[in-house]
């Protein structure tokens, strides 16, 4: 059970207190009295753009990326990147587990790139035998 589905069980005006619901959910008080705002449009803007780059080069880490945003105009400091990677880590099996699966778009993109490289390992195939390598 995730950590937001463990807060969201926490009820006020029951027979046990907040304190001793809290400790039974093991989770933190603050958690059920503050709730995170919703990330502004502009920080919904550089999560995209960090997912461009890190889709286009994964092998970028979190001190290559930042140059790149502060390269595009962007003044972002890397434990801003840092925190955002482990709030993706935090609630990626929420994604995953909705059975969303990736837009129709991507997906057709996905298996035409399969076919291609299916093609092209079946060429390298054939030429690697035709010259007896």
């Amino acid at each position: 059970m995730s950590r937001n589905e463990r807060r969201d069980m926490v009820k006020p005006k029951q027979k046990l207190s907040i304190v001793h619901q809290c400790k039974l959910l093991d989770i933190h008080r603050s958690g059920v009295y503050h709730r995170p705002k919703p990330a502004s449009p502009i920080n919904l803007a550089l999560m995209r753009e960090i997912d461009e780059i890190h889709i286009n080069r994964p092998f970028l880490g979190v001190r290559r990326i930042t140059d790149e945003l502060c390269g595009n105009g962007h003044q972002i400091n890397a434990n801003l990147i840092v925190k955002w990677k482990k709030l993706l880590l935090e609630n990626s099996g929420e994604v995953f587990a909705s059975g969303k699966g990736l837009a129709p778009d991507r997906e057709s993109e996905i298996k035409s790139l399969q076919a291609k490289i299916g093609e092209i390992t079946m060429e390298n195939d054939f030429l690697s035998k035709a010259l007896g390598h």
